[in-house]
């Protein structure tokens, strides 16, 4: 999910150019924030369907409790300064909970924190790396002059698509070697016999 949730928020000003008018600009920094929340999200899903899976349900109970806990306490508190507020507190409260999730795991598998969040990073490496060369195409756009919203959209997506997949193969070896192996698997045929 990071590159999805990590593109979605680097090209997000530019998608709300696209797609609305001017009215809508300040739609863009909103869901820069809100995409936030996706990167953490898929992390409590997964440990919460491996706690479901290992028959451990007051652990979710507890960890959403906890989610909703810092979801009303960061959007009652840092949340009413205003709107951009609002959003960066649900993306706090996700994040907590994500590393609430990982922290459970630590706890019931006896599986360090350092090495959960290790498992993350070349995949966030390569969002990172995407996010960079995104923004300096959209400064490179910016200073040839002014191109529609929708060919800059094109040029920011596909130029991150193609620095993540450089990134993933670079900084994430073996999980992209797992992947491409995978889709060969997928997309042979099936053996006649």
């Amino acid at each position: 999910m990071f590159p999805l949730a990590v593109g979605l928020g680097v090209v997000a000003p530019t998608l709300v150019a696209t797609i609305f008018d001017e009215r809508w600009r300040p739609l863009g920094p909103m869901l820069v924030l809100l995409s936030a929340l996706s990167v953490a999200r898929p992390v409590g899903w997964a440990v919460a369907s491996y706690l479901q899976a290992r028959q451990l349900p007051r652990y979710i109970f507890g960890l959403e409790a906890f989610k909703l806990v810092c979801l009303m306490g960061f959007i009652v508190s840092i949340g009413r300064t205003g709107p951009l507020w609002t959003c960066a507190a649900v993306g706090v409260a996700f994040g907590a909970h994500g590393l609430a999730s990982l922290w459970v795991i630590r706890e019931v598998d006896a599986i360090p924190l350092r090495r959960s969040l290790g498992s993350l990073a070349p995949a966030l490496s390569a969002s990172l790396v995407m996010v960079a060369v995104v923004l300096v195409v959209r400064v490179i756009l910016t200073r040839l002059g002014p191109a529609p919203a929708p060919l800059a959209l094109l040029v920011e997506v596909t130029t991150g698509a193609l620095a993540y997949l450089l990134a993933a193969v670079v900084l994430a070896r073996r999980v992209s070697q797992e992947l491409v192996s995978k889709l060969r698997d997928a997309l042979r045929p099936p053996a006649v016999g």
